[in-house]
């Protein structure tokens, strides 16, 4: 990512339309604002949508991938795959490894991330590894597998996502670290007022930067593969999110915010 940033443009004024997954998603999707493609908050679907970003690119001749987080709805899902050549969705935990008695919850907490379930063009298949290599080995595969025709390619790791289970190689790598100072940061008010918590959301956040650490790697792997099939400097990548995450600021922790930085 530091490669990334140096070589690229960044962007240090840029905020996602929502500060949860799901409408924002659909705006980056549709171009439009949750109040004109309605997708209000991560319950509620639409139907469809006016415009679909990835079916204009393939209408204009682009092969077309998503790899990674759907989250559109199931109604949604059958027209969503017309705009996508390659489909490689992940699903969740493996269903073998959920025991009898055991919650939903508990069941993905445990199991999300490694050897897990994943939809390929419609087909749920188990894969051995950590989600985040696997979808960043399938998108420099795709991206690199014909040179021929130009690629869109939406990749949507869930990293660094709840729950917090990164690679081995990145365990315990920002462990004792701690959350640095930053802007408009209130670590004695609010949610933080329980020391007990202000404690947990610590070592949450040496976790989450060791997600991002994976997702470190991740893009190495796919600049990597892009340099080699001579494609890199013929590629336009736009790294973003959609949505942010507070560690202390305003006396907030995670998102759903009405502040910036959520």
């Amino acid at each position: 990512l530091d490669r990334f940033a140096s070589e690229g443009v960044r962007f240090t004024n840029c905020y996602a339309s929502s500060p949860v997954c799901g409408p924002s998603r659909a705006s980056i999707f549709t171009g439009q604002y949750s109040t004109a493609h309605m997708r209000r908050d991560n319950f509620y679907y639409p139907d469809g949508y006016d415009s679909y970003l990835p079916q204009h690119f393939k209408d204009a001749g682009f092969k077309t991938a998503l790899i990674g987080k759907y989250y559109e709805g199931d109604t949604f899902r059958e027209e969503a795959r017309k705009a996508w050549d390659r489909w490689f969705i992940q699903v969740g935990p493996d269903p073998a490894k959920r025991t009898p008695g055991m919650s939903h919850v508990d069941w993905w907490n445990a199991f999300l991330y490694q050897d897990q379930q994943y939809s390929i063009d419609g087909k749920k298949k188990v894969i051995p590894g950590h989600q985040t290599d696997i979808l960043f080995a399938e998108a420099a595969r795709f991206a690199t597998e014909s040179t021929e025709q130009p690629f869109c390619m939406f990749l949507s790791p869930f990293s660094p996502h709840t729950p917090l289970n990164m690679t081995e190689r990145n365990k315990g790598k920002y462990r004792g670290y701690g959350i640095p100072e930053r802007a408009n940061q209130e670590l004695e008010m609010g949610y933080f007022r329980n020391n007990n918590k202000l404690e947990t959301v610590i070592e949450m956040y040496e976790q989450y930067c060791e997600m991002i650490a994976d997702l470190d790697d991740g893009m190495g792997v796919l600049l990597d593969a892009l340099e080699r099939s001579g494609q890199l400097d013929n590629t336009m990548i736009i790294f973003t999110s959609d949505n942010g995450l507070m560690y202390g600021e305003h006396g907030f922790a995670w998102k759903r915010h009405a502040w910036e930085e959520s």
